[in-house]
């Protein structure tokens, strides 16, 4: 922040900063959380299918070669979508917080100009935004871990068959 020039500081409300730092951080945290757990994870499943497949019945990692870069395209449309409304949601909730904090600032003038109301619905307006954003971005988020686990489960039903076929026509030789 200090790094930052004053026509960005006086273009942003004080409230903004606040919430963008706090959501920074809450990122940064839930990078850090889904890197340690669902990557590593993923990243260790995925090697021991391919080292025991490349060990075992090597012919079969052309099914790999074939299907992964599918998955990832998969994960990447559907990727692009939830990082728009994610970004969406930021912005409306650094928006809001930024009103909270000029409202608070101007309630000694709203209520000599008697504006009261006025600022009210004003506020109300931010809150719906944040509301509508958040609800889209839940839905968005659900489906795509449904979306997941189901293209995931699907692949893997997929491998089996797969094999399950090569190995009963003894195209290649897979034992159980």
């Amino acid at each position: 922040l200090q790094q930052l020039s004053i026509s960005y500081h006086t273009a942003k409300k004080l409230g903004t900063l606040h919430t963008k730092v706090l959501r920074d951080v809450e990122n940064i945290e839930g990078m850090t959380k889904t890197l340690f757990e669902s990557m590593l994870q993923m990243i260790f499943s995925f090697s021991i299918a391919i080292i025991v497949t490349a060990i075992r019945v090597p012919k079969f990692l052309v099914f790999y070669v074939v299907t992964v870069p599918i998955a990832v395209i998969i994960y990447r449309l559907v990727r692009k979508e939830l990082r728009a409304r994610n970004e969406r949601f930021r912005m409306s909730i650094e928006d809001m917080s930024g009103r909270v904090v000029e409202m608070l600032r101007l309630i000694p003038i709203t209520r000599a100009h008697n504006l009261e109301t006025d600022e009210l619905d004003k506020m109300d307006e931010k809150l719906d935004t944040v509301k509508s954003n958040g609800l889209k971005l839940d839905m968005i988020s659900g489906l795509f871990g449904a979306l997941n686990w189901v293209v995931f489960t699907l692949f893997n039903l997929l491998t089996l068959t797969t094999a399950s076929i090569l190995s009963y026509k003894k195209i290649i030789d897979i034992k159980i």
